[in-house]
């Protein structure tokens, strides 16, 4: 085997180095697509659903003026 094809074998993709992060920004749309799949499933769902979805949103826009 030569140098090239040794050196092209071990080396790490770029991608594989970026951590993946979990944020308000990427979560509300997962959470919304769910709610909306389930609301069409059971229509009696959704009074649950907006429930918790109003308590989550207004308590993480609350959690750093809570801490004060």
């Amino acid at each position: 085997m030569s140098q090239a094809t040794v050196q092209s074998v071990t080396a790490k993709p770029e991608s594989e180095g970026i951590p993946m992060t979990f944020d308000v920004v990427f979560v509300q749309p997962i959470v919304a697509l769910v709610a909306g799949i389930l609301i069409l499933l059971i229509p009696r769902l959704l009074n649950i659903i907006v429930a918790v979805y109003l308590i989550v949103v207004g308590v993480t826009g609350l959690w750093p003026h809570l801490l004060r």
